[in-house]
């Protein structure tokens, strides 16, 4: 994980405790990371990414929800 990510999720979410790789994406990178204060948040990232690209993840997602897929 690049290092401005893991000082941006510290100081936003709290400090680092364990960063384990989730496989399956073809695109980016993501972790299963867990936080000091039991937290457990899935991050995913890719150098050099498209503008947009992550909202529009975010908003398929959220139609695949809603349409109970």
């Amino acid at each position: 994980m690049p290092a401005a990510l893991v000082s941006t999720l510290e100081t936003t979410l709290g400090r680092i405790v364990e960063t384990v790789p989730v496989s399956g994406g073809d695109i980016s990178s993501a972790a299963r990371v867990h936080l000091d204060n039991d937290r457990q948040v899935l991050v995913k990232w890719r150098a050099g990414s498209l503008p947009g690209l992550f909202t529009a993840e975010r908003r398929g997602l959220e139609l695949l929800r809603s349409a109970k897929a």
